[in-house]
């Protein structure tokens, strides 16, 4: 008596009947795996997926799950069998009643790096004017890429407490007002996350606002018409950066003119002030306002000119007379 036996062997299709690979080459100690397959069996039958995960630990099924032909599918694996640097090979096994498809991919396990970063911030010295606000940038450079996003918490110390900080996405901003003294402040700026701490330091320097006073001398002077008169007329420097001031002069009658010498500078500087009534008609008393004009500021002083009538005087001679006794 002949048996014939019919053995059903499994069939492996070749590694393009399914289509598999991982989202990246390269992952990290105990970071997930991703892996994206497509099988290319016929859409309307399903089939027990097998996912098999090779490395230095030996070969695990990482999970099975079912699958339908033509759909493309994301699996993604974790756990201590892909924690050990090295390299790793998946395997996606599809049976189908005797037939069974699958495909291969490979990824790399790579050590992490220890969460670290390093802080920086530009510009290393900035200067800005009371009531101005100073803007600076930060940045982070981590240990690992893979920290990309970490939330900080951040201080700062070594600013007057009349200013306003702001610190944004890369930035940070101070703002200063009236009330805060001139000078240079050095800062440090701190970020600290996941139990480390970094800082940076960098210079603040907040000038004074520029400001100048005008003084004229004499206050009081009388000029005859026909004749010149000078005063002398000086800004000095109070505060901040000087700037150019310039000098103009109201008050004189249309018929007398002046000029300043020089008619501008930056405090401290001095100019004369020539005032000429040679053309004068209009005798009296008038009050001179000097105006002095730069950095936004206008500042003023003032003096007394009289003008009055050229003196004269009356001057004669007699003649001499000799009289003789006995002339007629």
């Amino acid at each position: 008596m002949i048996v014939l036996i019919f053995l059903a062997i499994p069939a492996v299709r070749c590694a393009d009947g399914v289509f598999v690979r991982t989202s990246r080459a390269v992952y990290y100690a105990g970071e997930p795996v991703t892996i994206i397959f497509q099988s290319s069996h016929p859409p309307d039958i399903a089939g027990t997926t097998r996912i098999i995960i090779s490395g230095p630990a030996g070969t695990v099924t990482a999970g099975t799950t079912t699958t339908f032909g033509g759909v493309t599918y994301s699996y993604t694996i974790s756990g201590s069998f892909i924690s050990i640097p090295g390299y790793y090979t998946v395997t996606v096994v599809i049976d189908i009643g005797f037939e069974t498809y699958q495909g291969t991919a490979s990824f790399q396990v790579v050590p992490r790096t220890p969460f670290d970063f390093t802080l920086s911030i530009s510009p290393s010295s900035l200067t800005v004017k009371k009531g101005e606000t100073a803007r600076f940038t930060w940045s982070v450079t981590y240990s690992d890429p893979i920290y990309q996003g970490t939330i900080f918490t951040w201080d700062i110390s070594g600013l007057d407490s009349s200013m306003r900080v702001n610190v944004g996405r890369g930035t940070l901003t101070i703002g200063t007002s009236d009330a805060t003294p001139p000078g240079s402040y050095t800062f440090t700026f701190t970020l600290s996350a996941k139990g480390v701490t970094r800082s940076a330091t960098a210079t603040l320097i907040v000038e004074a606002l520029f400001d100048y006073s005008l003084s004229i001398s004499p206050t009081t002077q009388t000029v005859n018409i026909g004749d010149e008169v000078s005063y002398t007329v000086t800004a000095n420097l109070l505060s901040g950066a000087a700037q150019p001031v310039s000098l103009t002069l109201s008050g004189l009658p249309s018929d007398v003119s002046y000029s300043f010498t020089p008619a501008s500078g930056v405090p401290p500087f001095s100019s004369t002030l020539k005032i000429d009534a040679k053309a004068a008609s209009s005798p009296g008393i008038y009050t001179l306002k000097v105006s002095g004009t730069g950095g936004g500021l206008i500042r003023s002083v003032t003096a007394t000119l009289t003008i009055r009538e050229k003196d004269f005087k009356i001057s004669s001679s007699l003649e001499t007379v000799t009289v003789e006794q006995g002339d007629n």
